[in-house]
């Protein structure tokens, strides 16, 4: 009988522990808003849909994001300041717009991360964009729905 409770008490013990250890799941990763830019004038910024001020295309959707890059080596891109790899200069501060593809369809690109048409996950793509950074509270009020500013220069 003692045998037995202290198999059943080390089950628990061990069993308890590997729950434990599970602990929450991670929050998936907060994803900047999406602004709507013109193909020409990438630096128009609207916070909903519209038409450019400049040239009178549709605006079409995109998601900026802040990145650091080499300035000799431009496929060195990282979500934090440092050195490159490849050469050890200290990276830069860019602004770059995320897309996600699929391996099987790279031609099509999609704003959100999510699953391709034979379950792999999407692969995500950083792109240089041509104008200065999106300041964090600029975004943060484009999130909340703040009034719609015309252009960042």
């Amino acid at each position: 009988m003692k045998p037995i409770l202290t198999a059943a008490i080390v089950t628990l013990v061990i069993t308890t522990g590997v729950i434990a250890q599970r602990g929450k799941p991670a929050a998936p990763p907060t994803l900047p808003p999406i602004l709507m830019t013109c193909i020409h004038h990438p630096d128009v910024l609207e916070s909903k849909p519209g038409a450019c001020p400049y040239c009178k295309l549709p605006l079409v959707p995109v998601r900026l994001d802040s990145a650091w890059m080499c300035p000799v080596h431009t496929t060195v891109t990282e979500s934090n300041a440092g050195k490159c790899r490849m050469c050890g200069r200290q990276l830069v501060p860019v602004t770059v717009s995320l897309t996600w593809s699929c391996a099987a369809d790279r031609g099509t690109e999609h704003l959100e991360p999510g699953v391709c048409a034979d379950g792999s996950p999407r692969i995500e793509r950083r792109a240089l964009r041509a104008h200065v950074s999106v300041p964090a509270i600029m975004r943060r009020d484009l999130a909340r729905g703040a009034p719609e500013y015309k252009s960042i220069k």
